[in-house]
């Protein structure tokens, strides 16, 4: 009775274990189930996030290009309006001509506003007011006056004529031994070799030289001038032909001048 009732106990524990087992076997299987659908979970959704923040990163690479587009358009306009804009200020830039008119202008009204009475008055005051007169200075004087005489023996001196200068000729037309002509330059040459030379005279007379020639007192034009050198040209060539020792002065105021010129016998007249 007490080996059945054992033995009864010894079956009862072995079915206990097994019931166990089998309910550990299944809780493993629902915990391995339950940790395979985690994972799975986990994964589905890590895999939707990798997706979705690969869109957005390919969404602002999309943007990053369009803006180095956008930045590289705007450079080129900038570029574009820079240029145009230097353009435009150099337009506004007066030309050379432009601004010398401007400054001819400034300059005309200059000269045609009055003078300050102050500088006038302190000069009235002053013992030396020669800055406000109105007479030539010297140097003025010695500008527009140049006197030619005869240069020493062998010597050359040239004269380049300038419009508005008076030249007064302070030398003996008798010892002129030759008058020659190369092209605008005039020479004279007096018998010691000595030479004055008109380096523009052809020139100066197709320009209509304004200036005079002061001989023995009376002033003469360029015109005058020149057609009595060509009388005294003449004069000495004839010389030289003939041979003949007549005083060279002599004939010039002897030679009958045209109409209204005087110049022969006022070269001849010129003191010695």
């Amino acid at each position: 009775m007490s080996s059945n009732a054992s033995s009864d106990n010894a079956h009862e524990n072995n079915n206990a274990t097994d019931d166990r087992s089998s309910q550990d076997s299944h809780d493993l299987a629902s915990a391995q189930s339950s940790a395979g659908s985690f994972l799975e979970g986990i994964t589905s959704v890590s895999m939707e996030v990798i997706n979705s923040l690969q869109g957005q990163i390919e969404t602002l690479q999309a943007k990053i290009d369009t803006g180095q587009g956008d930045l590289t358009t705007a450079r080129l306009e900038l570029a574009s309006l820079e240029t145009d804009l230097a353009g435009y200020l150099n337009d506004l830039e007066p030309s050379s001509g432009e601004q010398t008119a401007t400054d001819n202008i400034q300059e005309e009204k200059q000269q045609q506003e009055p003078e300050s009475s102050f500088p006038l008055a302190l000069a009235d005051d002053t013992e030396d007011s020669t800055e406000y007169s109105q007479e030539p200075t010297l140097a003025q004087v010695q500008q527009q006056n140049t006197t030619i005489g005869q240069p020493l023996s062998g010597g050359v001196v040239e004269y380049s004529l300038e419009s508005g200068t008076d030249y007064t000729i302070e030398f003996d037309p008798s010892q002129i031994s030759s008058v020659s002509q190369d092209g605008t330059v005039l020479i004279l040459t007096f018998s010691d070799g000595g030479q004055i030379v008109f380096t523009n005279f052809a020139d100066a007379m197709d320009a209509g030289f304004d200036g005079e020639f002061v001989v023995d007192g009376n002033a003469i034009s360029i015109v005058e001038l020149a057609d009595s050198l060509r009388i005294a040209e003449a004069i000495i060539e004839e010389m030289q032909e003939d041979g003949a020792q007549t005083d060279l002065a002599a004939q010039i105021a002897a030679v009958e001048p045209a109409s209204g010129d005087a110049t022969a016998a006022q070269l001849a007249n010129i003191a010695p």
